[in-house]
C-alpha cells in the first residue's frame, strides 16, 4: 500500500478559507481566531467565544453560521495530523457548549435549512428544525455525514487511493476525538459510533478481494486511530480514578 501523506497543513487550509471569504467580500474572523488555536495562543473555549462573538453581528447570521460548519467540515477532510485533529474536534465540542444564541437586533431574522424556515424574533434564541444554536449545531452532522461515505466513493469520484484513504482517516480521527471528549457536551454525537464499527469491520472482518471488503485496507488506518483513540480515554479515566483514591499527604 502506498504511504500517504498530509493533503494539506493548518497553514494552508486557513489560507484557502482566508482567499475564499476575501473573495466573497467578507470580513475573515475565521482566518485570525483559527490561527491563535493552531499556534496555541488561547484554547478551544476561548476561540469558540470570539468565533461567536463575530457570528452574532455578522450583517448575515446565516452565512456566518454556515461558514463557521463549513470551516469545521473543511479542516476535518484536509488535516491529517493527529494534534491538529484533536484541536479541531475540541473547538467543535467548545462551540457545543456556549451558551444559546439570540437575536441580538430589533429585527426579526429569517434562517432557511434544509429548506426549512424558520423566524427569529429579536430577543429570541436561534431555534431551526435541527435545534438551537449553538448546543445543537444544526448542519453539523448533515454535512458531516455527507462527507464520510467511504474510500471506495471517494476514488470513484476521481480522488487517487493514497489521498481517498488519507481523507477517511481525517475524518475519522476527527470523529473518534469528538466521541471521547463529548461526555459533559449538551450535543449527542452518538450517531458517529457508526463509522466505529463500519472502520473495524470493514478492516478486520472482510477479505479486501471480495465486495464486501472492497474498503479493508483502505480503512485500516481509520480503525487503528478509532482503537487508540479510545484506548487513550480509558487511560486518562483510569488515571484519574486511581490518583482520586490516594491518600492525600498530612
Amino acid at each position: 500500500m502506498e504511504i500517504v501523506s498530509s493533503l494539506c497543513s493548518w497553514k494552508e487550509h486557513l489560507e484557502f478559507v482566508y482567499t475564499h471569504q476575501k473573495s466573497e467580500g467578507q470580513v475573515v474572523p475565521l482566518y485570525d481566531i483559527s490561527k491563535g488555536l493552531f499556534e496555541d495562543a488561547f484554547g478551544p473555549e476561548e476561540a469558540a467565544t470570539k468565533i461567536a462573538s463575530c457570528v452574532c453581528v455578522s450583517d448575515d447570521f446565516q452565512i456566518a453560521y454556515l461558514d463557521v460548519i463549513c470551516f469545521l467540515i473543511g479542516a476535518a477532510n484536509n488535516l491529517s495530523e493527529q494534534h491538529d485533529l484533536s484541536k479541531l474536534a475540541n473547538l467543535t465540542l467548545a462551540l457545543s457548549r456556549l451558551p444559546d444564541a439570540r437575536n441580538e437586533t430589533r429585527r426579526t431574522i429569517q434562517l432557511s435549512f434544509d429548506y426549512k424556515s424558520s423566524e427569529i424574533g429579536p430577543g429570541d434564541i436561534f431555534v431551526v428544525g435541527e435545534g438551537k444554536i449553538w448546543a445543537d449545531l444544526p448542519q453539523l452532522a448533515v454535512n458531516l455525514g455527507d462527507s464520510m461515505y467511504g474510500p471506495t466513493a471517494y476514488i470513484s469520484d476521481g480522488l487517487a487511493e493514497h489521498w481517498a484513504e488519507q481523507k477517511w482517516t481525517n475524518l475519522n480521527t476527527f470523529a473518534a476525538y469528538l466521541i471521547s471528549g463529548s461526555d459533559d457536551t449538551p450535543y449527542s454525537f452518538d450517531y458517529l459510533y457508526l463509522y466505529t464499527f463500519r472502520t473495524i469491520t470493514d478492516s478486520l472482518e472482510y477479505d479486501p478481494k471480495t465486495e464486501k471488503g472492497i474498503d479493508s485496507l483502505h480503512s485500516l488506518r481509520s480503525a487503528c486511530r478509532w482503537i487508540t483513540i479510545a484506548g487513550e480515554q480509558i487511560w486518562t479515566e483510569n488515571e484519574a480514578a486511581w490518583t482520586s483514591l490516594l491518600p492525600f499527604d498530612k
